[in-house]
């Protein structure tokens, strides 16, 4: 994963940003290059003395600095999230009551399990004889949980565990990721439309159908993840571009950056304050 862009857009703003007492000189090029000089008698750039091409630069690095901010929010939430939720299945492997017998036959590993479930433990949740809006009513969430399931009635994970309390754990978690597309929590009208197909198949129909629900909604999750990663990616590199040509375009790392800091004689990270306009 690459580093997001919004935070290294400002590590680099805040770090390298050269002290007061540097001084700058203008040349007759489209550029601007910086020297440090061990005097007292120093100034700084105006914005007449600053390239227009660098002017331009920073605005649009602001641009995508606050653009990807927010996607970066995203994954940074979604993706642990995730990886919480594997977690969490892991340690089920072997936990909790079975009724044994063939298997769903799904590819747990491939779908983030530890293992296969048994199709005897799927049939039992899908034959509980209460509704999920009387599992909601009768098991409500907490005010201060989860707020779709407090304020808007959703279903949860937490919920469908005690309305199914002796059926077996990962098995539940299995059922319920089916119709949450692996997310905390699911409108009740929609996952009451799955167990009704459920309800209303014959083994190889619930096996088929478990099985297709579970690689779409995990499937779902991985494209949506790897696209937020490549758009995030294009972001800083973007991002970067254009805080080099807007802070520090005489410096020899960003010609070919990051091979240049380097093959580049004064490429080094380190020597971006000395070339700061």
């Amino acid at each position: 994963m690459m580093f997001p862009s919004s935070f290294f857009a400002f590590t680099l703003l805040s770090l390298l940003s050269p002290p007061a007492v540097w001084s700058f000189t203008t040349t007759t090029t489209t550029t601007t290059t910086a020297t440090r000089r061990p005097t007292t008698t120093t100034r700084s750039l105006s914005i007449e003395e600053i390239p227009d091409s660098a002017n331009f630069a920073r605005a649009e690095c602001w641009f995508w600095f606050f653009g990807a901010a927010g996607s970066a929010g995203i994954a940074r939430a979604g993706f642990p999230a995730q990886f919480q939720r594997y977690l969490a299945a892991q340690q089920l492997k072997g936990v909790g009551p079975t009724k044994g017998g063939p298997t769903v036959g799904l590819p747990a590993q491939l779908l983030g399990y530890p293992e296969d479930v048994c199709l005897a433990d799927v049939k039992q949740i899908v034959d509980n004889p209460m509704t999920i809006e009387q599992m909601v009513a009768k098991y409500p969430e907490p005010e201060d949980g989860d707020y779709m399931a407090a304020k808007r009635g959703y279903i949860n994970i937490r919920t469908f565990n005690q309305a199914n309390a002796k059926a077996n754990p990962l098995a539940l978690q299995v059922v319920f990721e089916s119709f949450s597309r692996s997310q905390d929590n699911v409108r009740p009208m929609d996952a009451q439309e799955v167990l009704d197909l459920y309800k209303a198949s014959d083994d190889g129909k619930l096996q088929n159908e478990l099985k297709i629900r579970l690689f779409v909604g995990k499937g779902l999750i991985w494209a949506a993840g790897t696209v937020l990663l490549v758009l995030l990616g294009i972001a800083d590199i973007f991002t970067f571009s254009d805080l080099y040509k807007g802070w520090f375009p005489d410096w020899p790392g960003g010609t070919n950056f990051p091979f240049s800091i380097f093959t580049e004689e004064h490429g080094s990270l380190f020597e971006i304050p000395n070339y700061w306009i």
